[in-house]
């Protein structure tokens, strides 16, 4: 019955405001803001490394690891990453319009196409969702948290709690990305907290995995907490 009145419900939303793809314009398909020739026009990361998800050549086998997780420079923490886009044209225009433009469709966009991609790959479904949590300075300055955005529609297709408040972010300064990889590593060290014991599976929620040291240092914080397996889930991996 919860089913039929879902359903039913988007029919109706359908309806009275019916979807247009956030890219070109045109209406919208398959329940979703996004039409079919720009669904086709990302940039899918089809064949990925099954550890952190960097993009391997076309041809690789499902089970090649990356040169990175080969060598061990890959940052330790996490169980796996699943990303199932890359960070390039048109998406990165897609994933700025949410972060600073406030554009919270595009979260929900977003997220309903990594839930779908994580729903057809068969994904092991974690007990909570945790998105990487905003000092609450940037908070303030944009008002939302991107990752929680983009967890709201995953958590609403695979009926799993959203872990609010769970983690805190100790302090506030400069974006991973505007930083080099070394000074990366050590800008995280010791930058969460764990305010209470976790579930013990929980998936970190992020939009973009760039070195990974961020999720690999929130999911080492939640390991020491309790947690026993933190799988990453991301919206995207940087070519």
């Amino acid at each position: 019955m919860v089913d039929k009145i879902r359903r039913g419900l988007r029919w109706l939303e359908g309806v009275l405001l019916p979807h247009r793809c956030l890219l070109c314009g045109a209406n919208g398909e398959d329940g979703l803001d996004l039409c079919r020739g720009c669904g086709e026009d990302l940039p899918w990361n089809r064949h990925s490394c099954p550890r952190c998800a960097n993009p391997l050549p076309p041809g690789s086998r499902p089970d090649s690891l990356c040169g990175a997780c080969l060598s061990g420079e890959t940052p330790r923490g996490f169980d796996r990453i699943h990303a199932p886009l890359l960070y390039d044209f048109p998406l990165d225009r897609l994933i700025l319009n949410l972060k600073f433009h406030g554009q919270l469709a595009t979260g929900r966009l977003l997220g309903e196409l990594t839930a779908q991609a994580l729903a057809s790959e068969g994904v092991r479904l974690p007990q909570a969702l945790v998105p990487v949590p905003l000092h609450r300075r940037r908070w303030r300055e944009r008002g939302f948290n991107q990752a929680r955005e983009l967890a709201r529609p995953m958590a609403r297709r695979f009926q799993i709690p959203i872990a609010d408040g769970l983690v805190h972010r100790r302090q506030h300064g400069p974006a991973q990305a505007e930083l080099p990889l070394d000074q990366r590593r050590r800008n995280i060290r010791g930058l969460f907290k764990v305010r209470r014991e976790p579930p013990g599976h929980v998936a970190i929620v992020d939009d973009v995995v760039t070195s990974a040291s961020t999720v690999a240092e929130l999911a080492r914080t939640l390991k020491q907490a309790g947690a026993t397996r933190v799988d990453v889930w991301a919206i995207a991996r940087t070519p």
